[in-house]
């Protein structure tokens, strides 16, 4: 498992900090069920995160590891039932909101699909739920390259593929395992860093103040990222709870083309602004001044968004953040009514 994705499986120690994704999709009509299985199936062996569940190493000798569940069992990932009254997209957004409360069974793969059938118009309801080690947005469009069609008759997919062998790993293979993982990082790190050793040496010769500088900024950016946080100074955080809220929000298409167009921005800024104007995120991000995400090597004062990871950050001085400022004030109009 990758280091990033280790923080966030064991930060959930904490039930303030899952990193569950939940997606809704409505579909125009029930699908065929027997048709939605196999491809379902499919998918299972051709993604390994479908069949991986996590395992982890004795005393936290390494992150832990994926491995293919010897008991997977699809129908226990795929469930179906009927909307319950009023058959509206606010019974699907309440069956999202509680599933996505709820923490996952750590022994089992990291997804469950629900298909919620009856809706008004005759619609079916998908709601994706996975945690995020599982995957990001970028895996999440892979995921659905082997769910979804990209015309209505596709042609024959082929023979199912074999499905993958399950594993089964005890103490003294997850220790094994984990000893070698680490031996593999540190000799990948010494090697690294023995390349780069004749060009630093060299550099420092050539701009020894340079070199300075950067050293004493280094040690204070290590301070800053290893430093108790022994205040919270987002409200993101303050005031986070266990209890989830869903709702839709909607812009219209031509609405946000004419907008990012006038922008000179693309549609997923203008995703991205319609989001935060109407989510009221834009404003309490100014009330803080330019700042997005803060990251320990930023030089923005400690009484700013604090993180306890370091992550890209933009000020008003780049171009992605100017459009997506110009775009939420278009949408701030749009909403008011004035187009």
């Amino acid at each position: 498992m990758r280091d990033s994705d280790a923080f966030s499986w064991y930060m959930e120690e904490d039930p303030l900090l899952r990193s569950t994704v939940v997606t809704v999709m409505l579909l125009d009509g029930s699908p065929d069920w027997d048709r939605l299985i196999d491809r379902l199936e499919r998918a299972s062996r051709l993604s390994p995160g479908f069949r991986h569940r996590v395992v982890a190493p004795p005393l936290r000798l390494a992150t832990p590891r994926w491995v293919v569940d010897p008991d997977f069992d699809l129908s226990w990932h795929v469930r179906r039932f009927e909307a319950p009254p009023p058959k509206t997209l606010a019974t699907v957004l309440e069956f999202a909101r509680k599933t996505g409360m709820a923490g996952f069974d750590r022994d089992r793969p990291l997804w469950e699909f629900t298909f919620i059938e009856g809706l008004e118009g005759g619609q079916t309801a998908l709601v994706m739920k996975l945690h995020h080690a599982l995957t990001d947005g970028v895996g999440g469009m892979e995921l659905a390259h082997f769910l979804f069609d990209t015309e209505p008759s596709p042609g024959d997919l082929g023979p199912m593929p074999d499905a993958p062998a399950g594993e089964h790993l005890g103490p003294v293979d997850l220790v094994r395992d984990a000893l070698s993982y680490d031996w593999s990082q540190l000799f990948d790190f010494s090697k690294r860093h023995l390349e780069s050793a004749a060009g630093d040496v060299a550099h420092a010769v050539r701009h020894p103040g340079e070199t300075v500088t950067d050293a004493v900024e280094t040690g204070r950016s290590i301070v800053r990222m290893v430093e108790p946080v022994n205040e919270t100074l987002s409200p993101l955080m303050t005031e986070r709870h266990v209890n989830w809220h869903y709702d839709v929000l909607e812009f219209g298409l031509d609405d946000i083309r004419r907008s990012v167009h006038d922008a000179g921005a693309t549609l997923n800024d203008g995703f991205l602004a319609g989001i935060s104007a109407a989510g009221g995120f834009f404003a309490a991000l100014n009330a803080l001044g330019t700042l997005v995400v803060y990251s320990p090597t930023s030089p923005f004062p400690s009484a700013a968004l604090r993180s306890s990871f370091v992550i890209a950050w933009l000020s008003s001085a780049k171009p992605a953040y100017r459009n997506v400022r110009l775009i939420s004030q278009d949408f701030a109009c749009l909403a008011s009514g004035c187009f």
